[in-house]
């Protein structure tokens, strides 16, 4: 098992959270919560709260190893059902970023550059940082990610004068119908948080230090949604494909750098493949849990040109992606309340000196 520090395990989960959530999320919550955008995300944090404690549990139960481990080795059919549901789950979220990396670049930077050849430099950077496992991830993640965080605290002062209040009033005229609309988008990419006990065991995973990184992602998507709701208007930006790019395009320094946007998106999309290549790495590591005989870094590649052809094959265009965010939330909530609760009852440590008492559960599951 890879060995991490506590700063980069908070850093991971603040990038897991913030990198592809700034893409075109931002819109579709706006449409639907309109001045309340800003409110949407803190249901979304109770419910990857309780997400983060469960897994936190279980993972107390097996010291030194990740949940991927923990179900394979105890439940032999149902720790591979479940296993195989989760590394789907992860698969999709991979292609799903690439794809919107790929809409991203080719739409602001490279317009001109075919959508394939893209996304392959894309797919072989990706490889090439999950064949050098978690750690290496970590260590990127410790590069990027804090300038990252130090651009989008800047944001507010270099916005201050675009910022008009009015576009967050009057709060709460409908309800709480429309934020919770918008939440719907958000858990969809948000609760990616739970990825973390499938990289660490416990040793490294625990539930103070997620929840920081949690808390402190969510933190700075707060601090750019609301600003895009502030500066740019819920009418505007709901119609927007990139609000986020929208925003930053507002930022004038003088006459010397009226492209802020450049050296922004310099420092963000590392960010977002280093994402890419820890959850490539985490599909490989899990079915290298389900097939022993195989190698892990040797399954990156063809996992990785997989990935790369289904992202083409999956999604035929932005439309795709954004009808995707609609539907994806239900499998979110699957994979980050119901199953864990589940692994919460029936994951235990078996007992020397009882070894009768789980005959029914060898029935049931296949427990090895």
């Amino acid at each position: 098992m890879e060995k991490i520090s506590d700063r980069q395990l908070t850093l991971i989960g603040a990038n897991f959270v913030l990198a592809a959530t700034l893409i075109n999320v931002p819109a579709q919550v706006i449409e639907v919560a309109k001045e309340n955008a800003w409110f949407s995300i803190f249901p979304v944090i109770a419910i990857c709260t309780i997400s983060l404690w469960l897994l936190s549990k279980i993972m107390a139960r097996f010291p030194d190893q990740d949940l991927l481990t923990v179900m394979v080795s105890r439940y032999s059919i149902l720790g591979r059902a479940l296993t195989f549901f989760y590394l789907a789950f992860f698969f999709v979220s991979l292609t799903r970023d690439m794809r919107n990396a790929t809409e991203l670049i080719n739409s602001i930077l490279l317009r001109h550059t075919p959508l394939a050849a893209v996304m392959f430099l894309i797919a072989l950077t990706l490889i090439l940082i999950a064949r050098g496992g978690a750690e290496t991830g970590a260590r990127l993640v410790e590069l990027y990610f804090p300038v990252v965080a130090l651009a989008i605290i800047m944001l507010p002062i270099l916005l201050l004068g675009k910022i008009d209040v009015r576009n967050a009033v009057p709060p709460f005229e409908e309800g709480m119908a429309t934020p919770l609309k918008g939440s719907w988008y958000l858990v969809g990419y948000i609760g990616e948080i739970i990825v973390l006990p499938f990289l660490y065991s416990n040793r490294t995973f625990t539930f103070r230090k997620s929840f920081y990184g949690f808390l402190m992602g969510c933190f700075l998507f707060e601090i750019a949604m609301a600003l895009i709701q502030l500066v740019c208007g819920y009418e505007l930006a709901s119609r927007l494909a990139y609000p986020t790019h929208e925003l930053i395009r507002h930022i004038r320094l003088g006459d010397f750098l009226d492209r802020f946007d450049l050296p922004l998106l310099s420092i963000w999309l590392p960010s977002l493949i280093i994402k890419l290549g820890i959850l490539l790495y985490v599909i490989t590591h899990g079915l290298k849990q389900m097939i022993p005989k195989t190698s892990a870094k040797e399954l990156t590649v063809p996992v990785g040109v997989f990935a790369f052809v289904c992202s083409l094959w999956f999604y035929q265009n932005n439309l795709s992606l954004l009808g995707l965010n609609r539907v994806w939330p239900m499998i979110t909530l699957i994979s980050i309340l119901l199953i864990p609760s589940l692994l919460y009852i029936i994951l235990r440590p078996q007992k020397k000196d009882r070894p009768s008492s789980n005959a029914e559960g060898d029935t049931l599951f296949s427990k090895n």
